[in-house]
């Protein structure tokens, strides 16, 4: 879709947040968004966009997103990838933003370090009871591709 350069689906898109049009000034590279303005449960997008698959959805997902920008960047090269950032954008705090930057890519994701603290106390809590409980076996399709919860 966006990597091929097909930009047939942005109209759908951005009928997903129509109120976000009026935010964008006339130079868009200096729009900090916000997670919490711009994001869409799986459920809104693929019903924005039907042909979209599940997994094409999760690929964009911030799960993956943290995973593959933020996390891999971290651990392999000791610092975030070229779609990641270490900064938050703009001087407003959200959980999550995006860092615009003078090269490409002009924005760059950024996860606030509380907030993720947030989601591991909520995995170490919603996990515990699990703990000692026999393992399930190893799921036919992993999340990412369209498995599991």
């Amino acid at each position: 879709m966006f990597e091929t350069g097909d930009l047939s689906t942005v109209a759908l898109i951005r009928r997903l947040r129509p109120d976000i049009g009026s935010e964008f000034p006339a130079a868009p590279d200096a729009l900090v968004l916000h997670g919490y303005r711009v994001d869409a449960s799986e459920q809104e997008v693929l019903s924005a966009i039907p042909t979209l698959t599940l997994e094409k959805v999760r690929k964009f997902s911030y799960p993956n997103l943290f995973y593959s920008e933020i996390r891999s960047g971290f651990v392999h090269e000791g610092d975030t990838t070229s779609l990641g950032s270490s900064h938050p954008g703009g001087t407003r705090t959200a959980d999550i933003s995006y860092m615009n930057v003078i090269e490409k890519p002009y924005r760059r994701i950024h996860f606030s370090v509380e907030w993720l603290c947030k989601v591991a106390e909520a995995i170490g809590r919603n996990c515990a009871s699990d703990f000692y409980l026999p393992r399930n076996p190893l799921p036919v399709a992993w999340w990412l591709d369209g498995g599991g919860v």
